[in-house]
């Protein structure tokens, strides 16, 4: 219970303190009068005469009464100044860096704003010491709002000799702050001496992180635009089919004493049951979209899914990213039962119709038709193969939908999609990490009336059933003569 003693202390408190700051660059008031509500403090940063690199400073805030026991807080600031690029046309705007030493265990950082149209960028890296070999860590980084670090990262050990450069592609978003450390391995003995730069390309494209297609939409256009001239080369691949589940049990229960977070808060846990078919014997990934990209920035504590065979085989489990949890069915019958946990029953009791995808892979991929113009989209004229995009100009592209023959009408339902993937880029380093997703919704199979029957493609059987019948009839007529005599 609150203690009303203390409302009054509380109501009378009040420090006069005294800020101050070391770095020029960062201004801020000089006092702060601080009571029993929040105050706002006003702080400038002026990152004009910054050099490229991490910058940081504190302001220290002092009791203006005893200024010997130190400051009462601190506030830290961090200010990463970027690098400016290189641009050189009809180059590519580049970092770029030259005779850099690296001892075992040397750490280089860089800051740099992309372009806004880049989309990847490559780290080429070589050395002149014929008889080294030197071990590198080279790791990127972007931080997007709301974002995981993970969505934007890329980490690889690389091998640099002096035969050949080492090239490493990775994708990018262009206008955030990007972060390339290159790092020797500890364990790599010797001094090396190497030059190493960072290209950045791009084709953006104007629907975001993925292409959504649908059967009904008829032609969809795309609009790219290009950092610098860039070929492009469209190719969109369905690779998997995702036929969506409604759970067919949901129970809700809550857990043991053990799991009663002090001094009552009861867990409860939710377990979804899912019954699917696989057809055909092939790779199967579960989705939970709700829950698969966050694990432990998760509203809730847990979530598992296990996987059962007809015969109650556990086959697999997985709980987030569902990209690392991959496993090849046969033919058959399965089950996917999905735990979920939280201290709120309410929450758990919305997910009860939580849906689950059971990504299959296709037997055969699809490749989407691919036109310059509307026109020759909807007549079916000659396709787009590749042509050059200049800087500053518009290039818009047309994919047409699925043929209905190219879809197996055995495994379609109603909501199932179609997924893959879509590049633009000719350049081999630009098609590898420049990929985008693409969703394509298949409408439902046409039910067409059998055609009548010709009598002479009859079955052998119908035949031989005919030519009883009209014998049994013949003599029904002859049979009668008898009777009547």
């Amino acid at each position: 219970m609150e203690n009303k003693t203390l409302i009054p202390k509380q109501i009378a408190f009040g420090v006069r303190l005294a800020l101050s700051c070391d770095d020029a660059w960062l201004s801020a008031a000089k006092h702060l009068d601080m009571m029993n509500a929040s105050r706002p403090i006003t702080v400038r940063v002026d990152t004009t005469g910054l050099p490229p690199g991490p910058h940081f400073t504190s302001i220290k805030a002092y009791d203006v009464s005893c200024i010997e026991k130190g400051p009462v807080f601190r506030v830290p600031v961090t200010v990463l100044q970027p690098q400016p690029l290189r641009v050189a046309a009809p180059a590519p705007p580049c970092l770029q860096e030259k005779n850099v030493l690296f001892r075992p265990a040397t750490i280089v950082r860089h800051f740099v704003i992309p372009p806004q149209e880049a989309t990847w960028a490559v780290l080429k890296i070589s050395s002149e010491s014929k008889e080294k070999t030197g071990r590198f860590l080279i790791h990127t980084m972007q931080l997007l709002p709301k974002r995981s670090c993970r969505c934007h990262e890329m980490q690889k050990m690389i091998n640099v000799t002096a035969e050949t450069p080492t090239i490493l592609p990775f994708q990018i978003v262009g206008g955030v702050t990007l972060e390339v450390v290159i790092a020797k391995y500890w364990a790599n003995i010797g001094d090396v001496v190497v030059d190493y730069s960072v290209e950045f390309h791009g084709l953006k494209p104007d629907f975001g992180s993925r292409l959504v297609m649908g059967a009904a939409d008829g032609v969809r256009a795309v609009r790219l635009r290009a950092l610098r001239q860039q070929d492009v080369l469209p190719t969109a691949t369905l690779k998997y089919q995702e036929p969506v589940l409604r759970p067919t049990e949901s129970k809700l229960t809550p857990l043991t004493a053990r799991d009663i977070i002090p001094p009552s808060r009861q867990i409860y846990q939710l377990i979804n049951t899912y019954n699917f078919h696989i057809a055909k014997a092939t790779e199967v990934s579960p989705i939970i979209s709700l829950l698969s990209d966050m694990l432990y920035e998760s509203e809730f504590e847990s979530q598992m899914w296990m996987l059962y065979n007809s015969n109650k085989q556990l086959m697999m489990t997985g709980d987030a990213y569902p990209s690392k949890y991959t496993i090849k069915l046969e033919k058959g019958d399965y089950t996917l039962r999905l735990n979920i946990r939280h201290e709120n029953k309410s929450l758990l009791e919305k997910l009860q119709d939580l849906p689950a995808i059971i990504q299959q892979r296709l037997q055969q991929p699809i490749t989407l038709d691919v036109y310059c113009s509307p026109s020759l989209a909807i007549t079916g004229g000659k396709k787009f193969t590749s042509g050059p995009l200049p800087s500053g100009h518009i290039l818009p592209v047309y994919f047409t939908p699925v043929p209905a023959d190219k879809i197996s009408r055995s495994n379609l339902s109603i909501g199932q999609t179609l997924s893959g993937s879509v590049t633009f880029a000719k350049d081999e380093l630009g098609r590898k990490v420049d990929t985008y997703g693409v969703s394509y919704v298949p409408c439902e199979p046409a039910k067409r009336s059998q055609p009548p029957r010709d009598k002479d493609k009859a079955k052998p059987h119908d035949d031989y059933m005919d030519a009883v019948k009209d014998f049994t009839t013949n003599w029904l007529a002859k049979l009668g003569m008898y009777y009547d005599v």
